[in-house]
């Protein structure tokens, strides 16, 4: 596991967003690893502990839940300064720093788009991440995260500058 140092009021706030983007990650990857089962046990867990995410259907006779993908660019977002600062020490994304966050699917293009980015994976196949930033202009970088071998997210960091670099060539 990675961690990240960050103060007190910061992770707080983040706690939610943790349990919720479980709940989006386990219930979109369809797979009967030890590991995705285990983290839709978690998901089945907390859906039966928190009433407010249930909502009765009496045509069903049972409870359903929702599970939101609110979750997914903040948690993206969050993922993203962290790994920046643990993979590029001494360097940290500055907050106005914006980034554009996308859900991919996965396919045959993955391997060559990623084949010349820095690359780890932690967790066995649970979590993938290669990325890459530009030697002249740091906060210019490009991630991709595969979670769970089957959803894939891509973040791309300071557009603007990259923007304005592109209008004076």
């Amino acid at each position: 596991m990675i961690t990240v140092p960050a103060c007190d009021k910061h992770n707080g706030k983040r706690s939610n967003l943790d349990e919720q983007f479980r709940d989006y990650i386990a219930t979109h990857i369809d797979d009967d690893t030890s590991n995705a089962q285990a983290l839709l046990s978690k998901t089945f867990r907390a859906a039966n502990r928190n009433k407010r995410i249930q909502q009765w259907q009496p045509d069903l006779g049972a409870y359903t839940v929702e599970i939101k993908s609110d979750c997914f660019k903040p948690m993206i977002d969050w993922i993203t300064r962290g790994l920046y600062w643990h993979i590029y020490p001494g360097y940290r994304l500055p907050l106005d720093v914006t980034m554009r966050i996308g859900q991919l699917r996965i396919g045959e293009w993955l391997p060559e788009f990623i084949s010349d980015m820095y690359k780890f994976a932690t967790g066995g196949e649970q979590f993938l991440c290669a990325c890459k930033r530009m030697d002249d202009y740091p906060t210019i970088s490009a991630w991709v995260y595969v979670f769970h071998r089957r959803i894939v997210a891509m973040a791309m960091t300071d557009l603007a500058l990259q923007a304005e670099l592109d209008d004076k060539l």
